[in-house]
């Protein structure tokens, strides 16, 4: 299952796509954006659990 890319806001929300794309669209971005040391630490854990939790979804969705 590969993330969509939209063009616009218009197809944005007229798009019926999974749950899972907001993963790729914003939630894995986060990391990026914490600027303290203890936020980074913190900020990488969780998103490893996210993607753990991605790839088990993925592999399900598969099956």
């Amino acid at each position: 299952m590969k993330p969509e890319s939209f063009s616009d806001k218009h197809t944005y929300h007229k798009n019926k796509g999974t749950t899972l794309n907001h993963f790729y669209e914003k939630l894995f971005l986060l990391k990026n954006l914490i600027n303290t040391a203890k936020g980074q630490e913190l900020a990488e854990k969780r998103d490893k659990i996210m993607h753990e939790f991605v790839a088990a979804i993925e592999e399900e969705y598969m099956l």
